[in-house]
């Protein structure tokens, strides 16, 4: 027999089926030469091969205990390099063999033991012989699962910190050689005893248990042989539980009834120990009888109705009024009674659904014409405050315009006053020039006729509006 496997645990000292001498393939060969970091290998009758110092250590020691001439498995690297030789690999032979094995352990579900090195919140990471598994939370045995209560994501990882380092028996749940996948689970291993235990449990069973762990959505208690079962959140009272911890407490001993078994689950109940108040409180109550109620809430499909301490219902929305609504609070208020026909009822399920229809209600439809007028009225109130906004605009705007019309005629006219001047100031600077290049040249040129006239003409333009914007005596003097 090979003495690949020497070191191997018994679980993994088994005989595989050799393939052609190819790349990815195992073969078996002997051992012809050995140092401390190489090994040469005689592979059939005319091929050698070499092992690589970086292939030689496959975490199982196998390098230590291999001594020449005796034979060994190996994972072919290359068929052939440049020299000629095979290039093998006792690493990756030795990780095929366990992949193999692993596979095999799944399938005739046979256990394993197994012992965690790292811890995340998700679960425990599990090396072994160099391929890296992974025990999920999910899978853990009832003694080693983490309660926390609140869920608290650093408190979990905590408690599975202190599982690593601790010998586990598991199973082999999922193995995937190309992805390089492999799941355990402890809670597969489970005893014969637990599932006798589990065999001997019936639906409406009433057992003691001791509590063993408070969570946000429920107790787990402990029963017995190591049976575990859980009170869902739901299961530990018949009115509204918004904390677990308020009813139980770990280590507290308790009664409970089994209302379901599903392989190694067993879920329990303690307010069915109890009679339905429901059931109680109900009693009397038929479809089409009218009872009254208290509006406890409004939720956007309706009202929620108290009809009781322990008796709640439902009046939807299209089941208030008559007429459309676009909310409850159109028509009922919370923390006022009302009376109500019931038009669904079912005890079992605890519903019950009632009607404002048809139903004489004091003031009721005075109340929905009331709300209606209110909200006609705010309507035509906003709706004067907006023309009287749009009117205000309009008369800035106008008045905006005229002064912008105003302002500008009032320019127009100043300009029209200035025009003169500012003709004639343009014709002083005209003969100023022209007498300056006269002078320049030595010739006199007496200024043209038209010119002259031109300067008159505004002199006595200007002379005019003179006499014109001088006031009128008054007739008095």
């Amino acid at each position: 027999m090979a003495n690949t496997q020497k070191n191997l645990p018994s679980w993994l000292s088994e005989d595989e089926n050799l393939v052609p001498p190819a790349e990815g393939s195992l073969v078996k060969g002997k051992i012809i030469f050995k140092s401390k970091n190489e090994l040469w290998v005689e592979v059939g009758k005319r091929t050698i091969g070499v092992v690589p110092p970086r292939e030689i250590k496959d975490g199982l020691g196998t390098m230590k205990s291999l001594k020449v001439g005796e034979d060994v498995t190996a994972y072919v690297l290359s068929p052939e390099n440049e020299q000629g030789y095979m290039v093998l690999s006792l690493k990756r032979a030795a990780r095929q063999t366990v992949w193999d094995i692993l596979e095999k352990k799944m399938e005739s579900k046979e256990e394993i033991e197994v012992t965690p090195s790292k811890a995340n919140r998700g679960g425990l990471i599990v090396v072994l012989h160099g391929i890296q598994g992974f025990l999920p939370v999910s899978q853990l045995s009832l003694e080693h699962y983490p309660r926390v209560k609140d869920a608290n994501r650093e408190e979990i990882l905590a408690k599975l910190k202190r599982l690593t380092l601790t010998p586990m028996k598991v199973r082999v749940l999922d193995v995937n050689r190309k992805e390089k996948k492999l799941i355990f689970s402890e809670k597969a291993t489970f005893s014969e005893d637990v599932k006798d235990m589990l065999k001997k449990l019936s639906v409406g069973d009433v057992v003691d248990g001791t509590v063993s762990g408070v969570v946000n959505f429920g107790v787990f208690i402990k029963l017995d042989k190591g049976v575990e079962g859980l009170i869902h959140i739901s299961e530990i009272a018949w009115e509204h539980v918004a904390n677990p911890s308020d009813y139980f407490s770990e280590g507290q001993r308790i009664k409970a009834k089994v209302i379901e078994v599903d392989e190694d689950k067993v879920s329990l109940s303690t307010r069915q120990l109890t009679e339905d108040p429901w059931i109680e409180h109900t009693k009397g109550i038929e479809l089409g009888k009218v009872v009254s109620g208290k509006v406890t809430r409004i939720v956007p499909f309706g009202a929620l109705v108290k009809v009781n301490d322990f008796v709640d219902a439902l009046a939807h929305i299209t089941e208030l009024s008559e007429k459309p609504l676009d909310k409850a609070s159109q028509i009922v208020e919370v923390g006022k009674s009302y009376k109500f026909k019931v038009i669904e009822f079912d005890p079992t399920e605890h519903r019950m659904g009632v009607s404002l229809k048809g139903v004489e209600n004091e003031n009721l439809l005075d109340q929905l014409e009331k709300k209606d007028a209110e909200k006609s009225e705010k309507k035509t109130v906003a709706k004067k405050v907006e023309e009287k906004s749009e009117k205000k605009k309009e008369e800035v705007v106008s008045e905006e315009t005229r002064k912008s019309e105003v302002l500008k005629s009032s320019k127009n006219s100043e300009k029209k006053k200035l025009e003169p001047e500012i003709e004639e100031t343009k014709l002083k600077k005209s003969v100023k020039k022209t007498l300056s290049d006269q002078s320049k040249t030595g010739k006199e040129e007496k200024p043209k006729k038209s010119e002259k006239k031109r300067v008159e003409k505004k002199k006595e333009e200007k002379s005019e509006e003179k006499k014109t914007a001088k006031p009128k005596k008054n007739s008095d003097s």
